[in-house]
């Protein structure tokens, strides 16, 4: 088979200094040629037919490859983006697949149009990319390694999934809240929460436990303590802590304390 170029064309299929022309095989040809080998040389010739001969043979084997995967399902965790698809089953010359040798994982931080760069590999249709930062938006294509003997072939792209990284996750409730009675107070601290974008912290009170808590702090305490003041005596309340990260993610609350503040010291006579 002889596919001819005019000089006109050429220009359409330059990707800088090198000339990309792909072989428009048909899937029920590639089928029916699956396992041999074609044989491709490249002759120029000129405006008066004159030529400088053939280039040296490429040959390549020819297989069909794995169908495009369809719709990648997407999910963001504290910790990994992760990507989870369905396995084609068949060929695009709609052939049976008869062995899965992995997947190509390519990502991109611009658009769904690219640039993508090959980002891994995974052995199962379930991929988790553990370098990322929230806040951002990644696009993710994914080929199939197609196993045919010896040789391996990659499928044609699947559609591009977006991934919007945002940070819904809550830091950490603060742990060991100690509280102290004191005169018409109580004084409470606690552990820093081990989130690495902590920005404060809010104080709740009830005066029944476990429930009808109402904030008492207006902006967050960047400390780990705080002083409840003017408080009636023989009162018992209830307080809990709670931990807000830089995106407004609020922890659970954090152990209940309780305190019945003491009356005030009486001078000795």
């Amino acid at each position: 088979m002889v596919y001819v170029l005019p000089e006109r064309v050429v220009e359409s299929f330059r990707r800088n200094d090198i000339v990309i022309f792909p072989d428009p095989l048909g899937a029920a040809a590639l089928g029916q040629q699956a396992g041999r080998t074609a044989v491709y040389a490249v002759k120029a010739v000129n405006a008066k037919r004159q030529d400088a001969g053939f280039s040296n043979l490429a040959a390549v084997r020819l297989y069909p490859v794995a169908a495009p995967i369809g719709r990648i399902e997407t999910r963001v965790t504290e910790r990994a983006l992760e990507l989870r698809w369905a396995a084609p089953q068949r060929t695009t010359s709609s052939t049976p697949l008869e062995a899965i040798a992995g997947y190509q994982i390519y990502r991109s931080e611009a658009s769904a149009e690219g640039p993508f760069a090959l980002r891994g590999t995974a052995p199962t249709t379930v991929y988790e990319d553990t370098d990322f930062q929230f806040g951002r938006k990644y696009w993710y294509r994914i080929r199939t390694l197609a196993q045919f003997g010896a040789d391996t072939v990659e499928s044609d792209n699947s559609a591009a999934a977006e991934v919007d990284a945002r940070d819904v996750f809550p830091p950490p409730a603060p742990a060991h809240v100690i509280i102290i009675a004191g005169a018409g107070r109580a004084d409470l601290t606690w552990d820093a929460s081990p989130a690495a974008d902590l920005v404060g912290y809010h104080i709740y009170r009830s005066r029944e436990p476990g429930r009808g808590y109402e904030r008492l702090t207006k902006e967050l305490l960047r400390a780990q303590s705080f002083a409840d003041t003017g408080l009636p005596v023989g009162v018992t309340f209830y307080y809990v802590v709670t931990a807000v990260d830089a995106e407004g993610n609020e922890s659970p609350h954090s152990e209940e304390v309780s305190a019945t503040p003491l009356p005030p010291e009486q001078p000795q006579p």
